[in-house]
């Protein structure tokens, strides 16, 4: 497990963005965070979140794949996104509103995510640049894969495999065949049949 979790974050934002240079956290703001962030382990298949609890946390994955999905009334599973290895994650929707989250957040594996409360983030935000940079570098991030991945589900079955291969291939690394048929729109029969071909 990390000891410091600030330079961790420095490290994922920095290998996203190649935009706005470099963020370099302060001595205050490494200090803040490695006091307000504490680590939580989770073993597969367990809850971080269950859809229509109220998010009281801020996360940040160090190890492992969180999955985020809701049931579609049918008994199935509806995966709408991954959270992987140095990601932010959670509901912050209901977090930030205080209101049931829409959705289930669950370990797929082993996984290591460090949590800030609701008060710490409001309290970083008020005085970290630094900070408030990197968690809308990560936003940005994920802004522009949730609206790849709307355009892609409109797509034949097979383009939205070619899609996830070129463009989140580390999903199809190390994700269940199960949840990335979910996560595709797509049965696992159908995910079966289109990688025999592709």
């Amino acid at each position: 497990m990390i000891k410091n979790i600030a330079l961790r974050i420095e490290e994922s934002v920095n290998n996203l963005d190649s935009l706005n240079g470099e963020i370099r956290f302060t001595r205050e703001e490494q200090l803040y965070l490695c006091e307000h962030f504490e680590p939580v382990e989770l073993c597969k298949n367990e809850y971080l979140l269950r859809q229509g609890e109220t998010e009281k946390y801020f996360y940040f994955v160090e190890q492992g794949i969180l999955r985020y999905w809701t049931p579609d009334g049918e008994d199935r599973e509806i995966t709408v996104h991954f959270a992987m290895e140095g990601e932010f994650a959670g509901s912050y929707r209901s977090m930030k509103k205080g209101e049931p989250s829409r959705f289930h957040i669950q370990a797929i594996g082993k996984a290591v995510v460090w949590r800030m409360e609701r008060k710490h983030l409001a309290g970083i935000y008020s005085f970290s640049l630094n900070f408030n940079r990197a968690v809308r570098v990560f936003f940005e991030d994920l802004h522009s894969r949730q609206a790849n991945r709307e355009i892609c589900l409109k797509l034949p079955a097979e383009e939205r495999y070619r899609y996830l291969l070129q463009q989140e291939k580390e999903i199809l690394l190390s994700v269940p065949l199960k949840l990335i048929s979910s996560y595709l729109g797509i049965t696992p029969q159908t995910l079966s049949r289109i990688r025999r071909t592709c």
